[in-house]
């Protein structure tokens, strides 16, 4: 802009990129589109009094608002989540507004919004590492659509969901009542977690078994194997997860063992371990492409150990309380009979042997 021509009128207007002055130039009448910076230097040379007065009703106004806009606030730290709804704590409101949260190290987690209190719009997770886990997009704190990253899907088979019949009349009396249940669809770790697997994430091998980096971890309490599930963001699968996997899903073919009637085809057990665990996908995945859910190691879920209900469940996650934790599959040590897909057992949650490992699945809608 040169200095010394007169300007007279200012309109002033936004855009998403900057502010900008439209300045008429009664000299040309044409119109000229300057930066509010550089219009404000030349104001202040012209010693235009009114003109500058009239740019900070406008300016000052833009500037507050921006000076206003809350900060991102670590939600984990400053709110409180009741039945799936965040509260500020000192006034006890849903609380709107960009959030984050942080891992010990202070790597960034998770990062999105809440709107009244509930997860909305875009939300992304981070492993510890930085890698992305996932991102999201929410409304009204339900997940519309998810994508998992390539890496935190690697080595696992999608499981559709859908609806079997669970447990069974010609086993033991935990296996019954017969009930309708209904799954959603989730990931599942092709094999059992490896020794390498977890001596890369847990720093340690506690496997009787050791010196063998392609077997099943074992010797791992079920507390051990839910901590290794939070460092590498998946869970343990819930008792009814695991045996509608066990028996293919939608593919099921309903084998008596995960993915034949001959279990020496797809397991390790007492008849054919030579009294050891075997490394992971050496026999026939089942229908579902999942390897071992019959022998080698009994697989730890999620669930407490109770009885069966009668009535149709969906997506159950077991009884409330108890004193064992839920095992499934059989071992390399065990007889064929605790190899089925609907056998149960369980033990305590601190138990450790040689013959309980894990593995883990990841839901596909959050």
């Amino acid at each position: 802009m040169t200095k010394g021509v007169h300007y007279e009128k200012i309109i002033i207007y936004t855009t998403t990129v900057q502010n900008r002055v439209k300045i008429l130039n009664e000299n040309t009448q044409k119109y000229l589109n300057v930066p509010i910076v550089e219009t404000l230097g030349w104001v202040v040379d012209l010693g235009k009094e009114l003109i500058m007065k009239r740019l900070l009703l406008i300016v000052l106004p833009l500037l507050l608002i921006v000076g206003c806009e809350k900060e991102p606030i670590n939600y984990e730290t400053t709110l409180v989540e009741r039945d799936g709804v965040f509260y500020t704590k000192d006034t006890n409101k849903p609380y709107s507004g960009q959030v984050f949260s942080l891992y010990d190290d202070g790597e960034k987690k998770r990062e999105g919004n809440l709107k009244d209190g509930k997860l909305d719009g875009l939300w992304t997770y981070w492993y510890e590492n930085g890698q992305k886990k996932w991102e999201g997009t929410f409304k009204d704190g339900k997940s519309i659509f998810v994508k998992h990253s390539e890496e935190s899907i690697k080595n696992m088979v999608f499981v559709q969901g859908g609806t079997y019949q669970m447990g069974s009349n010609s086993g033991d009396d935990d296996e019954q009542p017969i009930h309708t249940v209904t799954v959603s669809s989730f990931y599942m770790d092709k094999t059992e977690v490896t020794q390498a697997e977890y001596r890369k994430v847990m720093g340690k091998n506690p496997s009787h078994f050791s010196g063998c980096d392609d077997c099943p971890v074992e010797n791992v309490s079920w507390h051990d194997a839910n901590a290794y599930a939070k460092k590498v963001g998946k869970r343990l699968p819930t008792e009814a997860e695991w045996e509608y996997a066990a028996r293919g899903g939608n593919k099921s073919k309903g084998y008596t063992y995960s993915g034949s009637n001959d279990l020496d085809a797809v397991g390790w057990y007492d008849n054919n371990s030579g009294s050891k665990s075997h490394p992971v996908a050496q026999k026939q995945p089942n229908e579902l492409g999942l390897y071992d859910m019959s022998g080698n190691v009994w697989e730890w879920c999620w669930d407490w150990y109770g009885d069966y209900s009668s009535s149709s469940q969906t997506d159950p996650q077991g009884s409330n309380s108890g004193e064992y934790r839920v095992l499934r599959g059989g071992d390399w040590y065990g007889l064929d009979y605790y190899c089925r897909v609907a056998n149960r057992s369980g033990d305590l949650p601190s138990y450790r042997n040689d013959s309980s490992g894990f593995r883990l699945v990841l839901s596909q809608d959050l």
